[in-house]
């Protein structure tokens, strides 16, 4: 089995007072460090835009799906 390594870059961030402890908390309560729970919330975000920017394509696709099913549908009741 090859052995692949993610290339990582380290980044510096400032939080509040209130971010940085629920991060602090957050990531006790897990068992993680809180630069991995941060990765993994900047991961999750990033899943989400890339989702949230597909919806108008899927909502075109549901609707054309649609008027085919319309269609097939008015085919077979003639």
């Amino acid at each position: 089995m090859e052995n692949k390594t993610r290339e990582t870059k380290r980044i510096n961030i400032v939080l509040s007072n209130e971010n940085h402890s629920w991060f602090k908390q957050r990531a006790a309560e897990m068992g993680v460090s809180m630069s991995g729970l941060m990765a993994m919330a900047l991961d999750s975000y990033k899943t989400q835009q890339i989702m949230a920017n597909q919806i108008p394509d899927m909502l075109e696709a549901m609707e054309k799906f649609q008027l085919l099913q319309q269609l097939n549908f008015q085919e077979t009741e003639d």
